[in-house]
């Protein structure tokens, strides 16, 4: 299962550059055309903590409601014990790493082994394949 990570959920936007193509990949969901993806459950976390300080607890909750109605074809995995204690090994390891980066690298690792971002940082994660969003389109 590729696990997509905050970038597709940002990708959501009106706007971004990434929205074509993070549309395809939800239509594509929503028609049973593309399987076994998953959304890492730390990077819904991640956008709870960075809309933190700029919206009320209300419109970060509508926020989360608007992105599971819109991400429903595709199963969000929970974060669990293991992971994250996965995702902390990763960060000791690599210095200067993101914590939710390396979460979302345990989330793949825990799965497919292969996470779908432009962050080049997955690339320094060993066992990890990484594909831009556009490439899991033509898996």
């Amino acid at each position: 299962m590729p696990v997509l990570e905050t970038e597709f959920l940002l990708g959501l936007r009106k706007g971004d550059e990434r929205n074509a193509v993070v549309r395809s990949i939800l239509s594509r969901a929503e028609e049973s055309k593309i399987d076994r993806v998953v959304i890492a459950g730390s990077a819904v976390l991640e956008i709870a903590f960075g809309l933190r300080g700029r919206l009320d607890k209300h419109g970060i909750v509508e926020i989360l409601e608007l992105i599971r109605g819109v991400t429903s074809p595709l199963p969000i995995v929970n974060l669990d014990m293991d992971t994250m204690i996965e995702g902390l090994k990763i960060e000791l390891r690599l210095a200067g790493s993101s914590l939710f980066d390396c979460l979302h690298a345990a989330t793949a690792l825990r799965h497919d082994r292969v996470i779908v971002s432009s962050d080049p940082f997955y690339e320094s994660v060993e066992g990890i394949r990484r594909l831009d969003l556009s490439e899991l389109l033509d898996e």
